[in-house]
Order: structure tokens, then C-alpha cells, then sequence
């Protein structure tokens, strides 16, 4: 194997992911799990590893770039087609043409990702990578998976939270069975809080030694956050508006708050809204317009600005597997709230940085809130707690799993033959 019990040589790492925000490229959308994978790919690159990254998200022929330390590499229609194969035409085509339980949209992306397969075995044999890095668990990676085993290339899976419980489509509930499968033939996975992967245990039936917990790390900041316009001591939740990170119940407790706390304290939304309007709708029916800020989408430093300056940082997700926002808020000295039943509390949690909720009622939420709000917090305490949270703990983490990375027991055509049962059946057969 490549690696010893000591790192000497420099270890060569393919991240393959459906989606990455790297440093200094523009985008108009990111999310928590773009953003992430970037990190944990500055990270290991700045351990030493020779690091290379294809996403799925980026399909751009121009597109190569030496991003703060590893190789973005290019993709294109052109490439795709011309290393395409056969017999993954001939998959798509049935996939697409016979899966009649799946809408439209679900056959062509299931059919689109098939036929990329033979591309991603290009790059795997052109890198000749030492390890493959799978990031996250869903329809869009089985290319990644399928193309590694042909090549014969061990890979680890790194699953960035689990959807499977809270949503029961086919593009999520893929961790019940095909990821089931390949934990029981060897595959290391990691997890970034102990919550999903005990959920996951939970649903394999026990828990295995190649499930790893491997947290994540707080995104460096290279400059003094600045920005116009930020009003200090809000309340702030920092995600993208939707149903699942539950800013609605954020904005029902903190009308429930005294008008004098609501005076003192604005509450600020940052993030994509993705509920068109209805928070800001409700929060100007509730009469509370002038003490809600919705900033919409911002740069990591802009939105580190408000983070800063607040008093508060809140999440109310419904389902959360670590809760990023929280520990960006500790590096600032900033306490926060949060259910306690969210994935990642036990890893996360502090009497000294955080106060955890146990019912998931507006109330309480609200009752959390204030208590937070009076409660003396010693600032240097808080950023003890965040310190935890390095991208040099992390990167040592994955690399003790790569290093332990191996060839599952199953072949690149049993592999197929699951995909087969899971797309043709929608996700509907058992293991």
C-alpha cells in the first residue's frame, strides 16, 4: 500500500464530487456542501497530498485552474462524449427509457450520470490516483464509484449529512441500500457527526469499524471581514431560505420575544431565499419589517461581517448533519442556539458556547433565545471551544482514512447489477 504508519512520501488524491465552490471562481449559487468540499481539498493540499478535483457541477472545457494549492481539472461535453463507452449508452438508454416509476427529470439525470462513467474512468487512469475521494452519496456519484472499481482504485466515501431519514425520494434514500451494501463489503465512510452516523448504524444494524466520524473545520478567514451597512447585535441564521434549514420557526420564536428584546436585537437572515418571499411576507404581516434584515446571498467575508458583529447565531434546521454556522459564529467569540437533537450537538456542544433546546416548539425556541441573550458568555471561552475545529485536524482525520482505504469484496459488475435493481426498481428493493 502507499501509505505507512508515518507520513513520508506525498500521497496523490482524486476528489471526484457533484458540486465544489472553488477559491476566486465566481459562482452565482453555493452551498454549505460546496463550500466544504473546496475546504477539505485546501486542506489536504496544504498537508503535502498532490491533490486534483473533477466536479460534475463545473462543465466547463476552459476550466483548469491551480486552486490555493490543488488542481481543478477541466470538463467538457466534448471529453465526456469522447470517452464515453458502449455499454454505458446502452444503460442510460434503459435507464431512461425503462424506469417508468421515475419522473422524466429523474430518468435523464440517472442516464445523464451513466454516461459519464467512461470520463471518470479517464481521469482516474490519467491522475493514477492513490486513493479516490467520493464526495457524498446520491444518484449523481454512482459514476465516480463504478469507474473506480473498474480501475481498480480504492475510494472512500465522505457523506456530508443523511437525507434518507427526512426525505424519501430517489435521489436520497440511495444511503439505505447501495451505501449499505458497500459498507458491508469494506468501503471507509466518513460521516461529519457522530448523529449520522449513528442514524445510518441504526438503519445497517450495527455499527462498523470503517465508519469513520471526521468533522468538519472552520473555513479560514484571510481577511478582516468588512461590510456596509451591518447592524450589530442581531440575531443571525446564516443558510440558504428553505423548508429544511426551518428559518420559518426561526422567524415564529423571535416574534414571541419581549419587544424590548426585539428592539435591541434585529434578526438577520443570510442566504439564497429559496421560499419566494413568504418569510419576508410573514414577517411584514407579523409587523415585525422593521426588525427583520434579509441580506440575501453574500460572500463568505460579507457574511462573516454580520457573524461578528452579532449577539446570536441561530439554527433551527430540521435536519442538520453538522451545523457549520454554529462554529463559524464561536471563531468570532459569538454564542448560538440550536435543537439538541440535531446530528452533530454531542460533537459540537459547550456549556460555555452553546445552548442546546430540547423541544422543538416555537416556545422553546424563543425561551432559548432570550435565556441566550441575558446569559453572561465569557468570549474567550467561546473561541477555546472553536479552536477544536482546525483544517489541520481535519485533513489528519482523512488521511487515516485513506490511509486504511481499500478495494471493497465487490466487482464493478456487481456494483452495475445494484444500480440496476435500485434505478429499474426506484429505490424500492431491500438489501
Amino acid at each position: 500500500m502507499f501509505y505507512d504508519s508515518v507520513k513520508i512520501n506525498t500521497v496523490r488524491i482524486l476528489i471526484l464530487t457533484p458540486d465544489i465552490t472553488p477559491n476566486g471562481i465566481a459562482r452565482s449559487y453555493n452551498t454549505g456542501f460546496s463550500l466544504m468540499v473546496n475546504q477539505i481539498a485546501c486542506a489536504l493540499a496544504a498537508q503535502g497530498d498532490e491533490v486534483y478535483v473533477s466536479a460534475s457541477s463545473l462543465f466547463h472545457p476552459g476550466l483548469s485552474a491551480e486552486v490555493a494549492g490543488y488542481r481543478l481539472l477541466p470538463r467538457s461535453l466534448g471529453s465526456l462524449l469522447r470517452h464515453s463507452r458502449l455499454r454505458d449508452w446502452w444503460r442510460a438508454v434503459r435507464y431512461a427509457l425503462t424506469s417508468q416509476k421515475l419522473k422524466a427529470g429523474e430518468r435523464y439525470m440517472i442516464a445523464k450520470y451513466t454516461v459519464s462513467t467512461g470520463f471518470n474512468e479517464h481521469l482516474i487512469r490519467s491522475i493514477r490516483p492513490d486513493v479516490v475521494s467520493v464526495q457524498s452519496m446520491m444518484p449523481a456519484v454512482f459514476p465516480f464509484i463504478l469507474a473506480s472499481l473498474r480501475c481498480q482504485v480504492p475510494f472512500a466515501v465522505s457523506l456530508h449529512g443523511v437525507f434518507s431519514f427526512l426525505h424519501a425520494g430517489f435521489g436520497t434514500c440511495v444511503e439505505q441500500n447501495i451505501l449499505k451494501l458497500l459498507v458491508r463489503q469494506g468501503t471507509e465512510v466518513t460521516f461529519v457527526s457522530s448523529g449520522t452516523r449513528s442514524r445510518l448504524a441504526e438503519c445497517y444494524g450495527r455499527l462498523s469499524d470503517n465508519m469513520k466520524v471526521v468533522l468538519n473545520a472552520l473555513p479560514p478567514v484571510s481577511v478582516r471581514p468588512e461590510g456596509s451597512g451591518v447592524r450589530k447585535g442581531c440575531i443571525v441564521s446564516v443558510g440558504n431560505l428553505c423548508e429544511r434549514k426551518n428559518q420559518w420557526q426561526t422567524l415564529m420564536a423571535y416574534s414571541l420575544l419581549p419587544e424590548e428584546v426585539r428592539k435591541r436585537h434585529a434578526l438577520c437572515f443570510i442566504g439564497k431565499d429559496g421560499m419566494d418571499g413568504r418569510l419576508q411576507r410573514e414577517a411584514e404581516a407579523r409587523g415585525l419589517a422593521g426588525q427583520v434584515i434579509f441580506t440575501g446571498v453574500l460572500t463568505r467575508p460579507e457574511a462573516y461581517a454580520w457573524v461578528e458583529q452579532a449577539a446570536l447565531v441561530v439554527l433551527a434546521s430540521k435536519d442538520e448533519g453538522f451545523g457549520l454556522s454554529l462554529i463559524e459564529g464561536l471563531r468570532f467569540g459569538v454564542p448560538g442556539v440550536c435543537f439538541s437533537d440535531i446530528d452533530a450537538y454531542k460533537d459540537i456542544a459547550s456549556p460555555d458556547a452553546l445552548l442546546g433546546v430540547d423541544e422543538r416548539t416555537d416556545e422553546a425556541l424563543a425561551l432559548g433565545m432570550q435565556l441566550a441573550l441575558g446569559w453572561q458568555w465569557d468570549k474567550e471561552a467561546i473561541l477555546r471551544h472553536a479552536a477544536r475545529f482546525t483544517d489541520e485536524k481535519m485533513a489528519e482525520a482523512y488521511y487515516e482514512v485513506f490511509r486504511q482505504a481499500r478495494l471493497p469484496q465487490v466487482t464493478a459488475d456487481e456494483f452495475t447489477s445494484w444500480m440496476d435493481r435500485y434505478v429499474l426498481q426506484s429505490c424500492r428493493f431491500t438489501v
